[in-house]
């Protein structure tokens, strides 16, 4: 992903599995990138009321609320409303990648095939 201004990236990262959020955030760090961490889903919405995301990567299942929950919540509010969110699950087919696609976001599944 390249961005075309000359400010860095600011993220969203919204995980509460460590390695996913070390990998991610070393990553998109050494791009450049700025990122913010949420670690669950209450994190996650507090953080959109406090920063405007260029982009979020929100995990779906997770404690106190789960990344369908929050991509409601960050969709009803303007201070990230547009901003895209791509979803990050583990989980293949299920109710919640299918609510989060209905929501009109990407999701991309790590799990293997």
């Amino acid at each position: 992903m390249t961005q075309t201004t000359t400010r860095p990236w600011h993220v969203l990262l919204v995980d509460d599995d460590p390695l996913v959020v070390k990998v991610y955030a070393e990553r998109m760090r050494y791009e450049g990138w700025t990122v913010t961490v949420a670690r669950d889903g209450y994190d996650a919405a507090h953080e959109c009321l406090r920063s405007r995301f260029d982009l979020i990567l929100l995990d779906i299942r997770m404690p106190m609320q789960n990344g369908v929950d929050v991509l409601k919540e960050i969709r009803g509010r303007g201070v990230n409303g547009q901003t895209p969110v791509y979803v990050l699950t583990s989980l293949g087919d299920s109710e919640e990648v299918d609510d989060a696609m209905r929501l009109g976001r990407k999701a991309s599944s790590t799990s293997p095939k």
